[in-house]
């Protein structure tokens, strides 16, 4: 794994995250970058090196591979960069109004 060569926004924006297998999960992006995402999965996170298709609310999705997974988080990295005034205002749009709390925190 290299290191991130990006600054990380921390937004939350729930997303569905299908599997090469085609099988389906979901969960919260909990922080972004043009190059990637972290992901706080509801149940099972994907294997490290799976391809996987990032679906945020309303938009068609971003593919993307697994670079790492700690417990129900994982980082993924995209196949293309998100042009810099999108991300922008998806980071406006979605950013964290408070510090993120954990799902497990939740119960």
């Amino acid at each position: 794994m290299q290191p991130r060569q990006e600054t990380r926004s921390p937004i939350l924006w729930r997303v569905q995250v299908r599997a090469e297998n085609g099988l389906r999960s979901f969960g919260h992006m909990i922080d972004l970058s043009a190059g990637g995402c972290c992901i706080e999965a509801e149940d099972k996170p994907p294997r490290i090196k799976s391809r996987i298709l990032v679906r945020p609310d309303g938009l068609d999705g971003f593919a993307a591979q697994v670079q790492w997974v700690r417990g129900r988080q994982f980082g993924a990295a995209f196949d293309r960069p998100i042009y810099g005034p999108v991300l922008d205002h998806f980071v406006r749009k979605h950013a964290a109004l408070a510090p993120y709390v954990s799902l497990d925190a939740l119960g």
